[in-house]
């Protein structure tokens, strides 16, 4: 298989390894917990970043991990670095959007009136280990964290995580039977047309990752994100990108992105540790 630099190739996968390792959550009980609740779908792009620009985004703390260094790497882009062995030293990232019925921080709970509405909740991840201590392959660090509520931003915000609001939407392909999806990350437009497969199957390994984030007034915080759908099915169409902010150089730049599976039903949590 050849993947070119410039020419992006989107693969899609069921059942891909998780971009962090299974591991046990921190010692203690969480300072912060997030639920999710009626998961309605989960959309996952995991891609490899240049090194250089990996290691601009992360914080000063962490070091970026080597594609052919990481454990959890999914097998499509493992694949690639031993067909490509150049590109065994970039780095994995992952972006992940969450739609859910209702979201839970702490006590605080949001949900909509319009049954047709949902809570997204959304990841930019990179693979990292610290600097100081003992090295973990499996840890990722969030270099950004979004929802589409501006209320869940708030409520984040005074729990000192630092949380951006963005745009999306869903809908038809004019003149086409394909589905759309559209989100706007800062000045990252995403946009997938496309199908869900027919049928779907019972869930058999529900993603779980670990990070490591910055959050406000120097928290520095673990977390722990637990899925447990009831239902996934493939994805088929294509990816585009657009946009001039790291977000979109990091995912134009990668030689080869895997979207998929979307998983859906059943509920999840992000457990946060300090």
């Amino acid at each position: 298989m050849t993947v070119r630099p410039l020419v992006l190739a989107l693969v899609l996968l069921a059942g891909a390894i998780p971009l962090a390792a299974q591991a046990g959550a921190p010692g203690g009980a969480p300072r912060l917990v997030l639920g999710l609740q009626a998961v309605r779908w989960t959309f996952c792009v995991d891609f490899l970043m240049d090194s250089s620009a990996a290691a601009k985004r992360l914080p000063n703390s962490h070091a970026p991990v080597r594609a052919d260094g990481y454990g959890p790497l999914a097998p499509v882009l493992r694949r690639l670095i031993v067909d490509e062995a150049q590109y065994g030293g970039w780095i994995p990232a992952e972006l992940c959007l969450l739609a859910a019925d209702t979201l839970r921080l702490d006590n605080d709970r949001f949900s909509e009136k319009d049954a047709g509405k949902y809570q997204l909740l959304g990841f930019w991840s990179i693979a990292a280990t610290p600097r100081a201590g003992t090295p973990d392959d499996g840890l990722g660090v969030v270099v950004g964290l979004y929802s589409t509520n501006w209320r869940v931003e708030r409520s984040a915000e005074l729990a000192f995580l630092d949380m951006d609001v963005i745009k999306d939407d869903m809908g038809k392909v004019p003149e086409s039977p394909k589905d759309r999806y559209e989100a706007r990350i800062g000045k990252t437009v995403v946009t997938w047309d496309g199908f869900l497969a027919v049928d779907s199957t019972a869930a058999q390994n529900a993603p779980e990752r670990r990070w490591w984030l910055d959050g406000l007034r120097n928290a520095v915080w673990t977390g722990r994100l637990t899925l447990r759908p009831a239902w996934e099915r493939r994805l088929a169409g294509s990816l585009r990108i657009s946009g001039k902010d790291d977000l979109a150089k990091a995912l134009h730049g990668s030689p080869i992105r895997m979207l998929g599976p979307m998983y859906s039903g059943g509920s999840g949590e992000i457990r946060f540790y300090r």
